[in-house]
């Protein structure tokens, strides 16, 4: 234990001169995957807006009674409200008047408004007390249909289905004071709402696997010849992956600068930082000291996402070392600095400061 470590400072790892960007939103998709959920629901909300006011001229036609139910002025409004919100979204949507990210907050919105307005409708007709309830809730489908075809965050999709489902017994309460409806068995009552809350689950978990894909396939499309093993860290402005090459055989370390880091860019701003990555980078790759990590490659992915790929180190920081083993030696502190002084002495001579010299950033 008191033998000279061989020391790697990972001057590769972290940006020299990352610069403090704004985040875009609290939904943190990749720019591709959040562009094209916002496409998406541009075309389904004018599709529900269109298909709504299809379907009560139809029930009007076809079933004469639905008439008290469909033209009541709370159902009414709300399904204007869902029409003109839809349509509204998808202007939003196609002269590209918010930002994806907003778009897709309020297609969260539109999606619990849509909930209200089909469990009012449906909640304005009594649950006959001796007759059971039969199929499902046009609620379920419609919870299930948004959580498969528009990409979110698990947790967003999960919480949103919820709160769509929950729009079930809101409705029915408020129907049921304002007509005074027979109270019917619990379990006729709570077929719809629970069949709902179990499809919001579905909806959760489909979209979920459909989230991982999408983000794993863009991931190893993107990098080209690189892809991705498995997560090895991540910090304020990126994570590292390890990697391996398509051709060769040899590990590599990958650090993914997050796109929302750079997604609230100026056109401006992108082009100056993206000049500063490229210059660092080289400067970066030029450092033959052996104590400094070796970088290969860096770039630029399709959605907009910077990355180095940099040497994989087989080994462990210096504050492992210290946190596993107890207090360095002398001799061997001695040691460590001079190896980390030779590395950052190049450094310095082409104008480079680390800015997070740490023992988690010496191997």
């Amino acid at each position: 234990p008191n033998a000279p470590a061989n020391v790697t400072t990972a001057l590769a790892q972290t940006p020299l001169t990352e610069p403090a960007l704004p985040l875009t939103g609290v939904f943190r998709l990749p720019p591709q995957l959040l562009g094209d959920a916002a496409r998406r629901l541009g075309y389904l909300s004018v599709f529900i807006a269109v298909l709504i006011v299809i379907v009560e001229a139809f029930q009007l036609y076809a079933q004469p009674k639905l008439e008290p139910v469909l033209m009541d002025p709370v159902n009414q409004l709300l399904s204007l409200a869902a029409v003109l919100m839809g349509l509204g979204m998808f202007i939003l949507e196609r002269r590209k008047l918010v930002t994806p990210s907003t778009l897709l907050g309020i297609g969260m919105v539109f999606e619990i408004v849509v909930a209200f307005s089909i469990a009012m409708v449906e909640t304005s007709w009594p649950l006959k007390p001796d007759e059971p309830v039969m199929g499902l809730s046009s609620l379920g489908p419609w919870i299930v249909a948004v959580g498969v075809i528009i990409p979110n965050r698990p947790l967003w999709t999960l919480a949103t289905a919820v709160a769509a489902a929950t729009m079930w017994p809101v409705a029915y309460a408020i129907n049921d004071a304002r007509f005074g409806f027979t109270p019917p068995p619990w379990g006729t009552l709570l077929a719809w709402p629970v069949i709902n809350y179990l499809l919001a689950v579905a909806a959760y978990l489909i979209g979920k696997r459909i989230y991982g894909t999408a983000i794993a396939a863009q991931s190893a499309i993107d990098l080209g010849s690189y892809r991705l093993v498995a997560p090895i860290g991540k910090g304020g402005m990126g994570e590292v992956w390890r990697a391996s090459h398509r051709m060769l055989a040899r590990a590599a370390a990958i650090k993914l600068i997050k796109a929302e880091a750079i997604a609230g860019q100026s056109a401006r701003q992108a082009t100056l930082s993206l000049r500063r990555f490229r210059r660092e980078a080289n400067v970066i790759a030029s450092l033959q000291s052996p104590h400094t990590v070796y970088l290969y490659d860096f770039g630029t992915s399709k959605d907009g996402r910077w990355y180095y790929v940099m040497e994989l180190l087989d080994g462990i920081s210096l504050q492992e070392l210290v946190s596993n083993f107890g207090r360095v030696p002398g001799p061997r502190d001695v040691a460590i600095l001079q190896q980390a002084c030779e590395s950052l002495e190049e450094a310095h001579q082409q104008g480079l400061v680390h800015r997070d010299l740490k023992p988690t950033n010496i191997m």
